[in-house]
C-alpha cells in the first residue's frame, strides 16, 4: 500500500490520546447556584429584626434570625433551650409548602436569565448560565441582572458558580461567592470545605468525623475502593457528582403558563359592538398563545376597566379545554349582553391562568355520536354564558335503590348516566294511591301489568325503609305507568310512582 506524503495511512489513524485537530471542544457547563439562607424566616415577615426562630416538627430550631443568633441560639438547638436564652423569642412553625412556593417564585423570575433552571429544595436553585454569558455581556452582567431580578422578593441570598451543580451548592452553602470555571480547579476550590457542608446523612457524617476526616481534601485522598467498602457506594457516587466525574441530571423547572393582555379604548364607551372589537383582538392573541404551547383552557377572566369604578368581571368558561378563539369570543358575546356596566368602559383585559394540555377531538367525515356530544356541550356553554352557571341544572344518578332518592340536581356534566333498568321520566312526589275496581288497580281504566315484579327493599339505615314490588303497567288509553305494591302494608294497596313518556 502506498502512503501519500503529508497524510497518515488510512489503516493507522490518529493516536487515541491526542486531541482531534479542527474539532471544536464543547465548553463546560457553568452552574450558578443561589441559596436563600433565611427563606424559612422570610416567608413569615421579611426584614423583621426581632429575635425569631423557625421550629421543626421535632421541636428543634431550623433557622434563627440575626438577633436570635446574637443571643446564642444556634440551628439544631431545642426550642426549649432557645427560649431560655431569650425572653422575647418568637417561635414560628416551619411551613415547607410556603417555602417551596417561595422557591418556585424565585425560580420563575430566574427563567428570565436562562431557560435551564432547577430547584434544589429546601432553600436553593441552580441555573445553567453558560449559554447566557454573551447575551448579558459576561458573568458580571448576569450578576447585575440577577440582583435586579431577585430584588422585588426581598430575600437575602448567597451565590456561587461552578462546572457542576453539586459543587456550586457546596460553595453557596459555605458562603464562598466565587466562580470556578474548570473542573480541574474544583479540588483546590473545594478542598478546605468542612464535611458538615456536605449533603449527607448525619450518622454517616459522624462516622467520617470519627475517623479523623475534617474536610473534602482529606476525603478525596482516601482510596475509592476502600471508601466505598467502608462507607457505601452512595458516598463515592456523591463525590463523583461533585467533581463532575458522574452525570448529575436535574429536573428542569417549568413555570406555570399564564396569559394576560389588555386593550385600551380610544374613548370611554358602553357600546356592545366597540367592546366586541376590542375583545376580538385579545381573544385572537389568546388563541395564538394556546396553539403555540399546544394547550387549551376552560376558564378565561375578562375585566372591563372603568375610569372611576374598579372593573366589571365577566367569566367565560367551557366544559372542556378549548383553544378556538372564535368559540371563546362567541361565549364572551353572550355574557357581555347580560353584563350590567356601572359606567362606560375605558379598556378590556383578559387573564388566563387555567392552561391545560389540549387533546383534539376525533373528526369524521360524517356526523357521529362524538360530534353530537360536542354540539351538546357547545349548547350548554352558550346557555351558561347567557343565563349563568347556576341557571342550568343537571339530573345525575345517586347510588340508592329507592327511586325518590336515586337522583340529585347539580351542574351539567354531560348527558348523564343511562339507568340499567327501564325507568319513567316523570316521578310523582309523593306516589299516588290507585283506586281498585273488581280487585284490580284502576287508573282511567283497568291496568294491565306487562313486566315485574321488581322488588326494591332498602333504606333501613336512615329510618325511611321501603319494601315494594314495582310493575310496568298500561291503561286502555295506552298510558304507561310505573306502579308498585307496598309490602309494608298488609292490605293489597297499589300506588303509581311514575309516568313514562
Amino acid at each position: 500500500m502506498t502512503a501519500h506524503p503529508g497524510r497518515p495511512p488510512a489503516a493507522l489513524g490518529a493516536p487515541t490520546d491526542s486531541p482531534l485537530i479542527g474539532v471544536r471542544q464543547e465548553p463546560q457547563l457553568l452552574w450558578l447556584c443561589i441559596r436563600f439562607p433565611q427563606l424559612a424566616l422570610d416567608i413569615h415577615t421579611p426584614g423583621n429584626a426581632s429575635a425569631r426562630v423557625v421550629v421543626d416538627a421535632d421541636n428543634s430550631v431550623h433557622r434563627a434570625s440575626a438577633a436570635a443568633r446574637a443571643a446564642g441560639i444556634a440551628t439544631g438547638m431545642s426550642a426549649t433551650a432557645a427560649a431560655a436564652l431569650s425572653s422575647t423569642l418568637q417561635r414560628l412553625p416551619r411551613d415547607t409548602r410556603r417555602e417551596l412556593r417561595a422557591l418556585q417564585r424565585a425560580a420563575e423570575r430566574c427563567c428570565r436569565l436562562t431557560p435551564t433552571v432547577s430547584l434544589a429544595p429546601p432553600d436553593a436553585i441552580v441555573l445553567e448560565v453558560r449559554g447566557s454569558l454573551k447575551l448579558f455581556g459576561g458573568f458580571a452582567g448576569i450578576q447585575d441582572a440577577l440582583r435586579a431580578t431577585l430584588a422585588p422578593l426581598g430575600h437575602a441570598y448567597h451565590w456561587a458558580a461552578a462546572p457542576t451543580p453539586e459543587a456550586g451548592l457546596l460553595l453557596a452553602r459555605c458562603r464562598r461567592e466565587i466562580k470556578v470555571e474548570d473542573r480541574e480547579q474544583l479540588p483546590s476550590a473545594l478542598g478546605e470545605l468542612p464535611l458538615s457542608s456536605l449533603g449527607i446523612e448525619v450518622n454517616l457524617l459522624r462516622r467520617l468525623q470519627q475517623t479523623g476526616i475534617r474536610n473534602l481534601r482529606d476525603l478525596w485522598r482516601l482510596p475509592r475502593a476502600g471508601l466505598a467498602r467502608r462507607f457505601g457506594p452512595e458516598l463515592v457516587a456523591y463525590l463523583d457528582r461533585i467533581r463532575g466525574e458522574r452525570p448529575d441530571p436535574r429536573p428542569q423547572y417549568h413555570p406555570p403558563l399564564r396569559f394576560r393582555a389588555q386593550s385600551e379604548l380610544a374613548e370611554s364607551t358602553a357600546e356592545h359592538a366597540t367592546l366586541m372589537v376590542a375583545g376580538s383582538g385579545l381573544f385572537q392573541q389568546l388563541g395564538r398563545f394556546l396553539r403555540a404551547h399546544d394547550a387549551g383552557t376552560a376558564t378565561v377572566c375578562v375585566r372591563l376597566l372603568h375610569r372611576q369604578s374598579s372593573f366589571t368581571p365577566i367569566h367565560v368558561g367551557t366544559r372542556h379545554p378549548v383553544r378556538d378563539a372564535s368559540h371563546l369570543l362567541h361565549l364572551f358575546d353572550h355574557a357581555l349582553q347580560c353584563a350590567a356596566l356601572p359606567e362606560p368602559v375605558t379598556g378590556v383585559e383578559i387573564r388566563c391562568t387555567d392552561v391545560r394540555p389540549f387533546t383534539p377531538g376525533c373528526r369524521d367525515l360524517f356526523r357521529n355520536a362524538a360530534t353530537e356530544a360536542q354540539d351538546w356541550q357547545y349548547a350548554l356553554e352558550e346557555l351558561e354564558a347567557r343565563l349563568g352557571t347556576e341557571a342550568i341544572r343537571h339530573i345525575a344518578p345517586v347510588d340508592d335503590h329507592r327511586p325518590e332518592n336515586a337522583w340529585m340536581s347539580g351542574a351539567p356534566a354531560g348527558r348523564g348516566a343511562t339507568p340499567r333498568r327501564q325507568r319513567p321520566l316523570w316521578l310523582l312526589a309523593p306516589p299516588q294511591r290507585l283506586a281498585r275496581r273488581d280487585q284490580r288497580p284502576w287508573y282511567r281504566g283497568y291496568l294491565t301489568l306487562h313486566s315485574g315484579p321488581e322488588r326494591i327493599e332498602s333504606g333501613w339505615w336512615d329510618g325511611r325503609e321501603c319494601r315494594r314490588d314495582y310493575y310496568i303497567a298500561s291503561n286502555p288509553a295506552g298510558v304507561r305507568l310505573w306502579v308498585f305494591q307496598d309490602l309494608k302494608q298488609q292490605s293489597d294497596t297499589w300506588y303509581v310512582h311514575g309516568l313514562f313518556g
